[in-house]
């Protein structure tokens, strides 16, 4: 593997290259100078579409340099995977500057970077003056509450987005429910990577509700945000061409009980599980807080027959 100093006639070669349109340097363990050398080579190549730096140690110098080139009027980059470099708030602040002014770039992911709650927050901010990106991965930052409740107002006007992973920033409930309340008024948006945030039962329930108005997003991810009995209403939100996925208990607790109970409808009609795969029968049931002691009793459950219907029987295979 090339040393620092070994990069300076690498970047060279680079810069002669005109017509360069993809350039993958992922894994090099280039580190901040050697990368000041290449992101510097690549400063003339205008035909460049795709820039693969992911695991890099880039650090903040080159998080700086990656922008200063994203700024130029020149620059016709479509796709950016810059994940687990280390960029830090200051790295953040130095894309987020160059967002506010780049008109080409489609793809970024800068994933695992320690952004921070201020470096998220400058990021979302830069969105909403952004009109290109259509993807944005930023998992696993350590966006925090604030940093969430930055990129929930940039959902509520953003225009452009389509895809936004957000997964792994431990947000909490309230920001959660910011983010669920900005999928109401949102309508670009056809995916969303929410898992890992520890939304809790509260939030997931106002997820619920979310899904119910929003028209346009068609893929939802929530895994490990303890969801409660919220999960089951979170599963009902599956079909017709939406897909919530990442509820594998909740999954696993309904496939437990394809013998005995197939589906469920609660007697108030709030919800019902009736378009699971495999669904042949629909039971009915009450009150809702039977729902609560079969996701905590792992599925070992069989609820009780109500309005006269008998219980049905255990039938094998």
């Amino acid at each position: 593997m090339p040393n620092a100093d070994d990069w300076a006639p690498i970047a060279d070669a680079i810069r002669e290259m005109k017509e360069l349109t993809s350039l993958a340097l992922t894994d090099s363990d280039v580190g901040q100078n050697g990368g000041l050398n290449i992101l510097e080579g690549i400063s003339g190549c205008k035909e460049l579409v795709e820039l693969r730096v992911e695991n890099c140690k880039l650090g903040e110098i080159g998080a700086s340099q990656i922008a200063t080139f994203l700024e130029r009027d020149t620059c016709n980059l479509k796709l950016l995977l810059a994940n687990d470099n280390q960029f830090g708030p200051n790295g953040a602040n130095a894309f987020a500057r160059a967002l506010g002014k780049n008109a080409c770039l489609e793809t970024l992911a800068i994933n695992r970077n320690d952004l921070g709650p201020k470096g998220g927050a400058a990021i979302a901010v830069a969105l909403r003056r952004n009109r290109s990106l259509r993807s944005l991965s930023i998992t696993e930052n350590g966006l925090g509450a604030d940093g969430m409740e930055a990129f929930a107002a940039t959902i509520r006007s953003d225009t452009t987005m389509e895809e936004l992973k957000l997964y792994g920033n431990t947000c909490g409930s309230d920001a959660a429910i910011s983010i669920a309340e900005a999928l109401e008024m949102n309508k670009t948006l056809h995916s969303l990577f929410f898992g890992g945030n520890e939304a809790g039962p509260v939030a997931s329930k106002r997820f619920v509700q979310a899904l119910k108005r929003n028209k346009t997003l068609k893929t939802l991810r929530f895994a490990a945000n303890s969801p409660g009995s919220a999960g089951f209403e979170l599963l009902q939100c599956s079909g017709g061409g939406r897909s919530v996925m990442g509820l594998n208990e909740f999954s696993t607790i309904v496939d437990r009980l394809q013998n005995d109970v197939v589906a469920y409808m609660v007697d108030n009609g709030l919800w019902s599980i009736l378009d699971l795969p495999g669904i042949d029968i629909v039971s009915v049931f009450e009150p809702l807080e039977s729902l609560e002691q079969l996701f905590h009793q792992g599925g070992d459950f069989t609820p009780q027959m109500t309005r006269g219907k008998s219980q049905p029987g255990r039938r094998s295979g």
